[in-house]
């Protein structure tokens, strides 16, 4: 090849990789990859944006994460050179970084480690910094066996189900012991103790034990025992202690009604009842106290000593005892009146659900009167210019009340004010 073909490809070369060039500064990145345990290596790749200038050294090094040097990936580091090629064709922009993994027969999570990579040559950017990579274990998670919590009400739930979960089917029938423990319930009085040995079956995941409960009637707080397993036959146990939660279902509730009641005449011997009663028979030895006072009603409202006489007091419960009666007076009379509200009230005890009852006393001296008032067309000459009187008649059904009185006014129509 003559002289001036080799400079003109020289030439052509040059103008060539100029035009490619886009005069900004390489940029460095290292990516993200992932592999089973099992698959001996895992590979990383650091890319250029282009082809370099000249050959370029990119330093890297290993570092833990959640995976440790030596346990789960083999420590390593070193650089990798990109080639520059003839005149930059021919060049490199990929390069690889081979790290060793362990491989074990440990049941663990994913974990992960990562390279950084560096390098400080002027024109050079490294936009990713950090390889990520992610290793999956390919080893089988051992087995595991966990004992749940059980709430259960005294009457209702004559037995507590406690359930035993395996984090996987078992591999072959899986034994276990268990025994009940004390806490505030106490066998004998609150549950039936109980021990003995659980088997899970081959290819299940659950087991069930099941404890008696004693129920009573006796009111009685929240209590509580322990249910423990232990000694599995494989595998390892990761809640070994359920609470067995007895819930009391015999809780006394006190509720008081009452009901209406005519007035009466002032010599009737009228009172209105009201009814202090409970869920069901009281059943302790201990008497049960419970408060009462009566109290003015809501609007219209009876007043004490006019409309009733003001009771207060206590009543006992004894053992057996399902309801007691309290009658509170009634003041009659000849009046006639609104219905009006008598209200009692109740303390004494957190048994108590609704601490008050209100019923009427109904007004039985008939309606007060009505008034009649003529519709007819009243009628009077107008005259020239003396005041003239026009009459209207109104009239009662029955004898008005004392100081009874009533308002009117008069209206416009085709007559007006004044004219």
């Amino acid at each position: 090849m003559s002289s001036f073909f080799k400079q003109l490809l020289l030439f052509t070369l040059i103008f060539t990789n100029l035009l490619w060039s886009d005069g900004d500064d390489i940029r460095i990145n290292i990516a993200d990859t992932s592999v089973n345990e099992n698959s001996g290596t895992v590979t990383f790749t650091i890319t250029l944006s282009e082809t370099p200038d000249d050959d370029l050294v990119v330093n890297y090094s290993t570092h833990d994460n959640s995976a440790k040097a030596g346990q789960d990936y083999i420590a390593k580091s070193g650089s990798v050179t990109f080639s520059s090629g003839f005149f930059n064709f021919f060049g490199d922009t990929t390069k690889t970084v081979t790290i060793d993994i362990v491989d074990d027969n440990i049941y663990e999570n994913r974990e992960k480690f990562y390279i950084q990579i560096s390098n400080n040559t002027t024109g050079y950017i490294i936009t990713k910094s950090k390889g990520y990579g992610t290793i999956y274990d390919n080893d089988n998670a051992p087995l595991t066996a966990k004992i749940y919590n059980r709430i259960g009400l005294e009457d209702s739930n004559p037995t507590l189900n406690f359930t035993v979960e395996l984090n996987q089917k078992a591999p072959n029938d899986i034994t276990l012991n268990y025994t009940t423990i004390d806490n505030t319930a106490k066998y004998g009085t609150d549950y039936t103790s109980t021990n003995g040995i659980l088997t899970i079956l081959q290819n299940h995941k659950y087991g069930y034990i099941f404890v008696p409960i004693i129920g009573d009637d006796t009111p009685e707080s929240t209590e509580n025992f322990k249910l423990k397993i232990s000694s599995i036959s494989e595998g390892n146990i990761t809640r070994d202690t359920a609470i067995g939660t007895i819930k009391d279902d015999d809780t006394i509730k006190v509720d008081i009604t009452s009901s209406d009641v005519n007035e009466g005449d002032i010599e009737d011997d009228n009172s209105m009842e009201f009814k202090i009663f409970l869920t069901k028979n009281y059943p302790l030895d201990t008497d049960l106290v419970i408060d009462y006072t009566t109290q003015d009603g809501s609007n219209p409202s009876a007043v004490a000593g006019e409309d009733y006489i003001a009771t207060s007091g206590s009543v006992t419960f004894h053992k057996g005892d399902r309801e007691k009666i309290i009658n509170v007076p009634i003041m009659g009379d000849n009046t006639i009146e609104n219905d009006e509200n008598l209200k009692m009230i109740i303390s004494g005890s957190n048994y108590i659900i609704d601490n008050e009852s209100e019923s009427e006393i109904l007004n039985d001296d008939g309606e007060y009167p009505a008034i009649n008032f003529s519709t007819g067309n009243f009628s009077i000459v107008e005259g020239n210019s003396s005041i003239k009187i026009l009459n209207f008649h109104f009239e009662l059904d029955k004898p008005a009340l004392e100081n009874s009185y009533f308002k009117y006014y008069t209206k416009d129509d085709e007559a007006k004010v004044n004219d």
